[in-house]
């Protein structure tokens, strides 16, 4: 990622103190966003499909960048991984 849209990016996803989820759409995506939050890509792999809860709480939702994605599949899919990461959260 080029430094000047790193920059931006950290200083965006630091100011949203609201924000509780993430959705990336794709591995450039995923990398982006991990990258902006200071978390070492290599530790955390892209998982289409997939949730996880950061440590600072944030959900990260991943979903593959196939073009022409349906936003009512986005959305049951989140439903599901949303439900899923609140249960393992809680563990």
């Amino acid at each position: 990622m080029r430094e000047d849209a790193h920059t931006g990016l950290s200083q965006l996803v630091t100011s949203l103190t609201e924000l509780h989820i993430v959705v990336n759409l794709g591995v450039a995506a995923h990398i982006s966003t991990l990258d902006a939050y200071g978390v070492p890509w290599a530790k955390i792999p892209f998982k289409p499909h997939d949730a996880l809860v950061l440590p600072d709480g944030l959900l990260l939702a991943g979903f593959p960048s196939h073009t022409g994605i349906c936003v009512d599949t986005i959305a049951s899919s989140l439903a599901q991984l949303t439900a899923m990461s609140a249960t393992q959260a809680s563990l």
